[in-house]
Parts: C-alpha cells; sequence; structure tokens
C-alpha cells in the first residue's frame, strides 16, 4: 500500500516539474521573442510576437485577409508588421527589397527576380 502511494506521488511529482519546464520554457521564449528576437522592432501586436496562435485563428475564422488589412490601417505609415514569431508582412517594395536582399544573406536565383 506504501509503495503504491509512493508511485502516486512521484507520478504527480514528475507531472508538476513537467508543467513547470513547459511554462518556464514558453515564458523564456515568449521573452525572448518580444525582447531579443532580431526582428523585435518590426511593430506588430504582442501577442503576434510570442506565438503563431493569432495567425493560425485568423486564418481558421477565414478573417486572415481582413485582420491583416486592419492592422496596416492600426500602423497606418508603418509599412512592416510582424504577425508571428518569424513571420513579416508588408506591403511595399522597398521593404520587400530589405527583406529579399542578396546581400544580406545567401538567396538562390529564383529571389533575384524580386529584385527588379
Amino acid at each position: 500500500m506504501l509503495s503504491n502511494l509512493f508511485y502516486l506521488f512521484s507520478l504527480q511529482n514528475a507531472a508538476v516539474h513537467i508543467l513547470s519546464a513547459a511554462f518556464v520554457y514558453a515564458a523564456l521564449r515568449a521573452i525572448y521573442q518580444l525582447f531579443l528576437s532580431p526582428i523585435k522592432r518590426i511593430p506588430g501586436p504582442w501577442y503576434a510576437a510570442i506565438s503563431n496562435v493569432w495567425a493560425t485563428t485568423q486564418l481558421l475564422c477565414m478573417q486572415q485577409c481582413k485582420s491583416i488589412h486592419a492592422l496596416f490601417d492600426t500602423y497606418g505609415s508603418v509599412v512592416r508588421v510582424r504577425i508571428g514569431p518569424n513571420k513579416v508582412i508588408f506591403r511595399d517594395s522597398d521593404s520587400m527589397k530589405n527583406v529579399y536582399s542578396v546581400l544580406k544573406f545567401e538567396k538562390s536565383n529564383y529571389y533575384r527576380s524580386f529584385l527588379l
């Protein structure tokens, strides 16, 4: 009986440790995306910067185009909007040339067509 109780306690303890580790990981990842990421200066909703949940929800509700257009309206003259931890959208050719620039990162020949 005592061994069963100890076994049950150890399983609960392991579950608590696993959940705690998952929470700490999620918190550290959110802090990184908000404050340390190379694209942290690109404007957009903070909740979109830490997770893809917002973009996925908009896609599943078939509201993605309207939501992205509303983001462009919200940020006015800003033409680049962050919609996910590693997703950026833009609507002008200057931003496109910055993103697809061949000089910054190694790109295939496919991306050179965007530099026209």
